[in-house]
């Protein structure tokens, strides 16, 4: 698994086994003939925090028989994975949430060489969130991700102006006076006041009114969100 595959935060576990970082290994399926393959583990799959296990058997053609991807578990999608051992090897049995089992078989000397199992599982139940490669990932373009959205660039996308022309207008809730789970700028009819805006919060469930998602400008058509009304006056 050549690096320019490697999601940006991901890296390999076993730094010992550079530069391929390939484990070698036998992959049991269903039967007890193990078919020859490598194995990499890096934070995010079981590729680091997750293993792709590709079989290197060309008589093994796995896309005839298995999806294309089942080979390769992040390492969120395993609920369970358990060492044995048999004559030949260590075996290293991984279950997924979505039904798949992997049984790979690892020499005894790579195993302890290299500590394959204690890497291996320490990143798939981490003792703290904070190894988890949510973590670890981030954008190509180092964005904050705070200014991702802009309410006043989104409903420019509209025809909304701050200005108030056309049927909208925006309505400032930066100090989160009106609603305090909607963004620091509310889009509303134009024909209402702020204290209109205000006065039908109150009557909102958690102060949510109808306020515009999208419109159509072409057609003027609007879709908006809103809670539930109050059961009585209050």
């Amino acid at each position: 698994m050549e690096a320019g595959f490697l999601l940006e935060g991901e890296r390999y576990l076993i730094e010992k086994l550079k530069p391929s970082y390939g484990l070698q290994c036998q992959v049991f399926i269903t039967t007890n003939t193990g078919i020859a393959g490598v194995i990499y583990a890096t934070n995010y799959r079981v590729k680091g925090r997750q293993v792709v296990v590709v079989p290197a058997d060309s008589a093994f053609c796995f896309n005839s028989r298995l999806r294309s991807d089942f080979f390769e578990v992040p390492l969120l999608m395993i609920q369970k994975c358990e060492r044995g051992i048999d004559r030949q090897f260590n075996i290293i049995e991984i279950t997924t949430k979505d039904g798949r089992f992997l049984s790979l078989g690892v020499s005894s000397n790579l195993m302890e060489q290299y500590n394959v199992f204690s890497i291996l599982y320490s990143h798939m139940f981490p003792q703290s969130i904070r190894m988890r490669f949510s973590f670890a990932h981030h954008l190509a373009t180092r964005e904050n991700g705070w200014e991702v959205y802009n309410a006043q660039r989104e409903y420019g996308r509209f025809g909304v102006s701050e200005s108030g022309e056309g049927k909208w207008r925006l309505v400032d809730n930066s100090n989160w006076g009106i609603c305090e789970t909607y963004p620091a700028a509310i889009c509303v009819p134009k024909s209402l006041t702020r204290d209109d805006v205000i006065g039908c919060a109150r009557f909102r469930t958690k102060g949510r009114i109808p306020v515009l998602v999208w419109t159509n400008r072409r057609l003027k058509s609007a879709l908006c969100r809103s809670s539930q009304p109050k059961v009585t006056p209050t």
